[in-house]
């Protein structure tokens, strides 16, 4: 699969926790996780290996609470680490040639 040119970079200081950017995502890679803050959630790309870099959930959030990123390599770590973090699921990182 072909590594998108921009991931989505969330920014959890200005989301608000709508879920926009969950429901504006084409292939429903997006899902909002409740933080250590009961009752406030932030969106997490649960399969960033399968994005588009598309942008529609940075389009979708009226908070700023998600940009596109061209540092892709940050994006995947905080990816996974956020996964590790919300979700305590297995995955597999694109492969980087190095």
């Amino acid at each position: 699969m072909k590594q998108p040119k921009k991931l989505p970079w969330t920014i959890s200081s200005l989301c608000d926790g709508c879920a926009s950017c969950e429901n504006a995502c084409p292939i429903e890679i997006i899902t909002m996780v409740e933080t250590e803050h009961k009752g406030f959630s932030i969106p997490i790309l649960k399969k960033y290996e399968d994005c588009i870099g598309c942008g529609k959930c940075a389009n979708a959030c009226a908070m700023g609470g998600i940009a596109m990123t061209a540092y892709i390599s940050d994006a995947i770590e905080k990816c996974e680490r956020d996964r590790k973090r919300f979700l305590a699921s297995d995955f597999t990182p694109w492969e980087r040639s190095e």
